[in-house]
């Protein structure tokens, strides 16, 4: 049934593609992830986007391969397929993994062409991933007070695996003096403003921005990375600097060495060498905007 399942993930019959495929696209991913035995709640079918009634189409039809092989949706805890993509919306393979309530694995992968692969032989890139059922939970919305040491831990996290380790200790003292939460909220009273993710009410990603034109802070949890969370973050905070300074050409950001290909992406470039302040060590970042109130398109 596994492998039936990941035939069909591949034919020009799944109704998929290339919805998914260009949603990956839009969101910069290689892997898409699609929940086979999850229930979503009923909705007008007519209201409903593509991703969702295609998802739904592959349930169903899981479902049937399931029914005329012998098996029961009961009996099972977990059934994903996971579709990669490379340039093109349509996938390179399906790969579908089953795990039966009494521990029983089956897994099995078939590319673009029907040949069957070692599951194994795929590899996932680590946290680029997409799940379009979960990325229609994630909201957005400024940053209140009562926010401020849950995002405080989340920079911490972020700040402690990537960063740190090409800062002196005076630098880490002095970054984690920045984010605790009453200099949050003292910052916010003044010349700053922050905008947090949250998936349901978990907060998964923040970018504070000085003085409508400077990036102060910008993280977003590793688990949530690479689903185009910094760059819808920062494509609202434009919005906001627009608002208030219409004239405003550049955004400019202190990056540290491990984020400058995110912030390239992002379309920054770097507008100066290397530097250290206070211990810690910076690359001077811009990114040029264009004289139009949207900058969705540069981002």
């Amino acid at each position: 049934m596994a492998q039936s399942t990941a035939h069909h993930g591949v034919s020009g019959l799944c109704y998929l593609h290339p919805h998914l495929g260009e949603d990956c696209k839009r969101q910069g991913v290689q892997v898409a992830k699609i929940d086979l035995i999850s229930h979503p709640e009923q909705q007008n079918s007519q209201a409903m986007d593509p991703i969702t009634l295609a998802s739904d189409a592959l349930r169903q039809k899981f479902g049937k391969i399931l029914s005329s092989e012998g098996g029961n949706v009961d009996e099972l805890e977990v059934a994903i397929a996971l579709f990669t993509f490379e340039l093109d919306p349509w996938p390179t393979a399906c790969m579908v993994s089953l795990k039966t309530i009494d521990g029983k694995k089956v897994d099995s992968a078939v590319c673009i062409n029907g040949k069957c692969l070692p599951y194994k032989s795929l590899s996932i890139p680590n946290g680029r991933l997409f799940s379009p059922a979960m990325d229609k939970a994630l909201t957005y919305r400024p940053l209140n007070v009562t926010d401020t040491r849950e995002v405080s831990e989340l920079v911490a996290r972020g700040f402690n695996e990537f960063v740190a380790p090409e800062c002196s200790s005076e630098g880490v003292q002095e970054f984690h003096r920045y984010i605790q939460s009453n200099a949050f909220r003292t910052r916010a009273q003044t010349n700053h403003f922050s905008l947090i993710t949250l998936d349901q009410d978990k907060i998964v990603g923040v970018i504070e921005m000085r003085d409508h034109h400077h990036i102060s802070l910008l993280f977003v949890t590793p688990e949530f990375q690479y689903r185009g969370i910094a760059k819808e973050l920062l494509r609202q905070a434009l919005q906001i600097c627009r608002a208030n300074r219409p004239r405003l050409s550049e955004i400019s950001v202190n990056s540290s060495s491990y984020a400058v290909p995110i912030y390239e992406k992002l379309g920054f470039r770097a507008a100066g060498e290397r530097q250290v302040k206070n211990g810690i060590g910076f690359i001077p970042m811009v990114l040029k905007l264009k004289n139009q109130p949207d900058d969705s398109h540069r981002l």
